[in-house]
């Protein structure tokens, strides 16, 4: 039974990834790829809330350009820190991909305003690369903790590199 759960996940998850190359290779609006980005992102590893979240100039803040679970109003006008010491930021720094499964036995980061706003305590984040530099993070959260899988961030990671790509297309790098 296990197994087979295991192997309905991914098949869910290749679905999800095929579905938004499929979306970036027929063009038309990227603010609609990355709501779907966002969707199926949330969906392929169970996360109540996902966020595509934009470098600024500068690189000190991000903004949430597109997102699943949000507040009416928040996506595409809210900003949050990219310092090191926040999940998003270190992200980033590192290059790697970044889990929390329960941040009150995790207290590697502060939670920035928008994740305790939604009560959010367990995430998954991935750069979303760049040629010259990376467009941001792809992050997806829980109101739950939750043991994030390689699986997971496999997944993420694989719907970056679509998201990179469609994002250079478009030329917003």
């Amino acid at each position: 039974r296990q197994a087979e759960q295991w192997l309905h996940a991914r098949a869910r998850q290749q679905s999800a990834i095929a579905t938004l190359g499929q979306e970036a290779i027929a063009g038309g609006d990227l603010e609609a790829l990355l709501a779907t980005a966002a969707s199926l992102a949330a969906l392929g590893v169970g996360g109540s809330h996902a966020a595509l979240l934009e470098l600024q100039p500068g690189g000190k803040a991000f903004r949430l350009r597109a997102g699943v679970g949000w507040n009416d109003g928040l996506v595409g006008r809210t900003t949050v820190s990219a310092r090191s010491e926040m999940q998003a930021g270190f992200t980033l720094v590192s290059g790697r991909p970044v889990t929390v499964d329960d941040a009150a036995k995790d207290r590697r980061f502060g939670a920035p305003p928008l994740l305790r706003d939604h009560d959010l305590v367990s995430g998954a984040s991935v750069v979303i690369p760049g040629a010259q530099a990376s467009w941001g993070v792809l992050a997806v959260h829980a109101t739950e903790p939750h043991a994030w899988s390689d699986d997971d961030t496999n997944f993420l990671q694989a719907l970056a590199s679509v998201l990179a790509s469609a994002i250079a297309r478009y030329g917003t790098f």
